[in-house]
């Protein structure tokens, strides 16, 4: 096994472990999403472990939701929550962060919520709504 391969089965064991605390501390999550330079395959032994967790019973507050590992935290991992209407929501709006997830996430654990997103998104890319381009998003409103 490679040391690169070796980092990322390292990560995903942290998720899970993430996933674990969240279940402890009561939270369902319906998906969980690896995303940003793991998901992306350009991460270095330095990176965050970035995470979209999809979860009804969530914070509230959306400042809480959208650092939720400020509240639950776990070395290494960086969390970001939503709940699941409020992500596909923005996800229609064109929000670039959930662009992003959707785009080159990769599911750990999902309930259809991520992959109704993928759907969605594929829609707005076939529409000319959205293009990804090498820095970001091309966004053309209809």
């Amino acid at each position: 096994m490679s040391y690169k391969s070796e980092l990322k089965a390292a990560a995903l064991q942290r998720v899970n472990e993430y996933i674990d605390k969240l279940v402890d501390a009561g939270i369902k999550p319906r998906s969980v999403i690896l995303f940003g330079s793991y998901a992306k395959d350009s991460f270095t032994e330095e990176s965050d472990i970035d995470i979209c967790v999809i979860a009804e019973n969530l914070p509230e507050e959306e400042s809480a939701r959208r650092s939720l590992s400020s509240h639950l935290p776990h070395r290494g991992v960086q969390a970001i929550s939503y709940f699941p209407h409020e992500f596909l929501e923005l996800l229609e709006k064109l929000n670039v962060m959930v662009l992003e997830i959707v785009e080159y996430g990769l599911p750990v654990i999902d309930d259809s919520t991520f992959a109704k997103a993928k759907v969605i998104l594929e829609r707005l890319k076939s529409e000319g709504v959205v293009k990804p381009e090498r820095d970001g998003w091309r966004v053309t409103k209809p």
